[in-house]
């Protein structure tokens, strides 16, 4: 009827308002708590997932009292302080890395590349090498010559003590999986690996050193190394130790190598060891628990 006047809150009214302070909060709470957090004296010191220090409140304060920090350049470093220790920015960071890595093979790193196959190689960084497959200047042969001399003067001193001293170096993945670098890295990695040249040179000289890279470059994708892990698992370090003792360098101790079973019903779970490197978190993968058949003591499991 004419005179009465329109519903104070209307279903549209309502959803609008709604949505107002949900973005409101939205908004206003990762500060309001961020605020609390550095008042309390909670701020954190390192990035997980940028890898790096994080700016903090309380010093930029005491850099202001000890005169180190001009008055005009306080509120630039409060911004600094209150982006860095902000709630949401680690678990944001974290979920955007995840993206780029899953998504799209893209590293937010420096020290992790992702190769062919989804393949994960810790690589060359301002703060840390570990591509050994090659070297970027060549291989130091005067150096591995010096090497190889220190082990073999090491082995010729057992011996005189009735010790058979036997060296076993393992290649790293990017030594074994060097096809599945990215492009630019493939190309470093076309040569002989320094420890190529130092297995050659000892071996030479009749010294009891093996690098088994045919073996490991062998063995099926997975079997050894995870793609995603620097270190090799412990499925893999058991079949190497039965090649080793059945046809390796260690042969010749005449231990026979026991059967190996997979134990199917006891998958093995480790965590992936380049994931803090690339900034996603924490992540694990399974493998096999493989066991040494020994019909006198039983199944031993490793």
């Amino acid at each position: 009827p004419a005179g009465l006047r329109a519903p104070m809150f209307t279903p549209v009214r309502l959803i609008r308002i709604a949505f107002i302070a949900l973005v409101s909060i939205a908004l206003i709470a990762p500060g309001a708590f961020t605020a609390w957090r550095i008042a309390q004296g909670q701020e954190e010191t390192r990035s997980r997932a940028e890898l790096r220090t994080l700016a903090r409140m309380a010093p930029v304060f005491e850099r202001l009292a000890s005169g180190r920090l001009a008055l005009p350049d306080l509120p630039a470093a409060i911004d600094t302080a209150f982006e860095d220790q902000l709630v949401i920015r680690q678990a944001a960071t974290q979920w955007i890395n995840r993206a780029l890595v899953f998504g799209f093979a893209h590293s937010p790193s420096d020290m992790v590349e992702i190769g062919r196959g989804g393949m994960w190689f810790r690589t060359d960084s301002p703060s840390y090498n570990s591509l050994p497959c090659a070297s970027p200047q060549g291989t130091d042969e005067a150096m591995m010559r010096r090497l190889g001399d220190i082990w073999l003067a090491f082995q010729t001193r057992m011996e005189r003590r009735g010790v058979r001293a036997y060296m076993i170096a393992v290649p790293s993945l990017p030594t074994v999986r060097r096809d599945n670098l990215p492009a630019y890295l493939r190309e470093r990695c076309a040569g002989p690996a320094p420890m190529e040249t130092l297995a050659a040179y000892i071996q030479g000289k009749g010294g009891r050193f093996a690098y088994d890279l045919d073996w490991f470059r062998a063995q099926p994708e997975g079997s050894v190394f995870d793609q995603r892990s620097l270190h090799w698992h412990h499925a893999g370090h058991t079949r190497y130790l039965n090649y080793l003792l059945g046809e390796g360098m260690l042969s010749e101790l005449g231990v026979e190598p026991a059967p190996l079973r997979v134990r199917e019903d006891f998958p093995m779970t480790a965590a992936i060891d380049l994931a803090p490197f690339i900034g996603v978190g924490r992540l694990t993968h399974e493998y096999d628990r493989l066991a040494f058949v020994d019909e006198r003591r039983g199944e031993i499991s490793v």
